[in-house]
C-alpha cells in the first residue's frame, strides 16, 4: 500500500515544466519553514497575484528566486523562521519606484530607465533593484522623489 501523500506521476503523461517549477516552489518553502499561507503572501507580494495558480512560468520563477535568495541569505545558526515575509518589498512599492522612474526618464535625457534605476539602488544601500528590502525600497523611492523633483525644476 502507498501513502496519500506520495504522489507519482502517472507513467504517460509527463509534467509541465510550470508544475514542476510550482513543486519547486512548494519545496522550498518547506526548507525554509514557510507555511502556506505565508508562502501565498510572497507570491502575492512577488507577482502581485493572490493565487499560485493563477501565476505564470515567469512568476512562478521569480517567487523562486526570492526563496532561494531567502534560503542563500539565512542564518546557517538558526531554525527557519516564517522567512522574513515582512521584510519583503511588495508589488505596490516595486510599481512605484518604476513609475517615478519612468517620470524621470521622459523629463531627463535616460536611455535605459532600468539599469538608472538599479545604479540608484546600488549606490543608495549597494544591492541591485531586485534584492531590495522593503525598509531599503522605501528609502530608494524617496531619493527618486528626490531626483524627480530636480529634474523637473
Amino acid at each position: 500500500m502507498t501513502s496519500s501523500k506520495t504522489h507519482k506521476p502517472s507513467p504517460g503523461k509527463p509534467r509541465s515544466r510550470r508544475s514542476c517549477r510550482i513543486a519547486r516552489l512548494w519545496a522550498l518553502s518547506r526548507e525554509l519553514g514557510i507555511d502556506s499561507d505565508a508562502l501565498h503572501v510572497i507570491v502575492e507580494m512577488t507577482t502581485g497575484l493572490d493565487s499560485i495558480r493563477a501565476c505564470s512560468l515567469d512568476q512562478v520563477n521569480q517567487a523562486i528566486t526570492v526563496l532561494e535568495y531567502q534560503k542563500k541569505t539565512r542564518p546557517k545558526t538558526h531554525r527557519p523562521s516564517a522567512g522574513n515575509v515582512t521584510l519583503l518589498p511588495t508589488y505596490d512599492q516595486r510599481k512605484l519606484a518604476r513609475q517615478i522612474m519612468a517620470d524621470i526618464a521622459r523629463s531627463g535625457d535616460i536611455k535605459n530607465p532600468d539599469c538608472y534605476l538599479d545604479g540608484v539602488c546600488r549606490k543608495r544601500v549597494g544591492k541591485p533593484f531586485h534584492r531590495l528590502t522593503a525598509i531599503e525600497l522605501r528609502d530608494v523611492i524617496e531619493a527618486l522623489k528626490q531626483i524627480r523633483s530636480r529634474f523637473q525644476s
